[in-house]
């Protein structure tokens, strides 16, 4: 080929081409480096990604301990008071159940002895009325 205008339709057709080609051969170049400069982004994009998700994961793993430690000091003082209010109550009921046992003995005790008292003084009651009637007899008292 002669370096001018072409002389036939088909040369024309052919430098027509070839220039495509050429337009063509540099799109792809740009579009090469448009996409090195696009992994490059995506790398970086991801590793931005990996180091967020590993911060997010020790945030999450810290808030998850600090969680875990107040409910363990929840549940601690929540046990603490529960079994406080257990003794509490079971303090009252033993007081209480002391109280009436304890007051039990004492009438019991105290019945008993009434009714020692009471025997005796029927006893002598009934002893002192012999000696009476006795003593009205040999004085011959007439009963």
């Amino acid at each position: 080929m002669s370096e001018g205008k072409p002389s036939t339709t088909r040369e024309a057709l052919i430098a027509e081409l070839l220039g495509d080609l050429q337009v063509a051969s540099g799109k792809l170049d740009q579009a090469v480096v448009a996409a090195a400069r696009m992994a490059d982004r995506i790398d970086a994009s991801t590793q931005s990604l990996n180091v967020a998700t590993g911060e997010y994961r020790t945030a999450v793993d810290d808030m998850a301990a600090r969680f875990r430690l107040e409910i363990a000091t929840l549940m601690q003082t929540a046990t603490a008071h529960a079994a406080k209010a257990v003794v509490s109550q079971q303090t009252a009921v033993l007081q209480q159940a002391a109280a009436a046992a304890v007051q039990k003995a004492i009438q019991d005790g105290l019945g008993s002895r009434l009714k020692k008292y009471f025997a005796v003084a029927v006893i002598a009651s009934g002893l002192l009325s012999a000696g009476i009637v006795m003593t009205a007899i040999k004085l011959r008292w007439v009963i």
